[in-house]
């Protein structure tokens, strides 16, 4: 028995892990890091794939070139239906990304095995192009890593729009660019483009979510245009999944002049925002602005997303 688990250690692998692809898995809520940890499971699988392949199946039939070839057909079409099959599921998307993870780790593979047959030079260039492919695609992971490191860094700014990075943790991406004018302080804003849908807007997620040493939430907005009301939302980790009623979070609106208008929320006043209980502001999730029945498409420009803590906020 216990041969025989050595001798297919991979085969169940593979069999164990399968399933994951369509159960499971990172939920909305969970960091930026934990995520693309993830991800990276598609290449680890689809590796052992054509490890696999290439040692018990198709390796003993077809010359190398086709074996290659063939094996590499054969992870497309098993990622991509992979893809296909999570579409089909609710709460889960098709992802281009995973099926590159997937050939990644399969070329990898076939690559690394492939030089075994040639000589010192090419045996370097072929393992090399191999793990230049893993190392493009871990590139995700490392910028969220360093973009993690610069929110623990800079806290309690929450987003200042200096670094490109700053906008990875906006959404929706169609709608905002950082630009160089107008902004309120250092060198960079971001540039929102608002619909006439009835909620038109943007939110922030993976930051620092401890605001328990604050004393108000602050940013800056410029209105380019007419005057109008800004809506915004603040919730907990506990506003998620059947518990996203507008009653149970913090909800708050300003008006907005022409120009810059610094808008200041206070921790207070987001603790107690819901009307059955109170958001628990050591666990904040989520920040969002948004404009409400907008008759025509607008542009709005957002700064300076900061906390003001209680050890600083005396001294302003």
């Amino acid at each position: 028995m216990n041969r025989f688990f050595h001798n297919n250690r991979w085969r169940i692998s593979l069999l164990l892990v399968f399933p994951w692809f369509f159960f499971g898995g990172p939920e909305y809520e969970n960091s930026q890091i934990f995520k693309e940890v993830w991800n990276i499971g598609h290449i680890i699988f689809f590796a052992i794939f054509a490890l696999e392949a290439n040692r018990y199946c198709i390796a003993r039939y077809l010359p190398s070139r086709t074996k290659n070839i063939s094996i590499m057909l054969a992870i497309f079409s098993l990622a991509t239906g992979i893809e296909a099959c999570q579409s089909l599921i609710p709460g889960r998307v098709a992802s281009l990304q995973d099926i590159i993870l997937g050939l990644a780790g399969g070329l990898a593979v076939v690559l690394w095995k492939e030089a075994s047959q040639h000589s010192v030079q090419k045996k370097i260039i072929l393992r090399t192009l191999g793990m230049c492919g893993i190392a493009l695609c871990l590139i995700p992971l490392l910028l969220v890593v360093f973009d993690q490191y610069r929110t623990w860094r800079d806290f309690p700014v929450l987003s200042d729009f200096e670094s490109f990075l700053d906008v990875c943790r906006w959404e929706p991406k169609s709608r905002i660019a950082r630009v160089r004018k107008p902004v309120k302080s250092g060198h960079y804003a971001l540039m929102v483009s608002l619909t006439t849908d009835k909620y038109s807007g943007i939110a922030l997620d993976h930051f620092p979510e401890n605001w328990s040493k604050a004393t108000a939430l602050t940013f800056s907005v410029y209105n380019p245009g007419e005057a109008e009301t800004l809506h915004y939302r603040v919730h907990d980790w506990k506003h998620r999944g059947e518990n996203q009623d507008y009653s149970e979070r913090f909800n708050g609106h300003s008006n907005l002049a022409f120009g810059w208008n610094t808008i200041i929320i206070k921790i207070e006043d987001i603790k107690n925002g819901p009307k059955n209980r109170k958001n628990d502001i050591s666990h904040i999730k989520g920040f969002g602005i948004f404009l409400v029945d907008q008759p025509v498409a607008r542009v709005i420009y957002i700064d300076n997303v900061k906390l003001l803590l209680i050890e600083t906020s005396n001294h302003r």
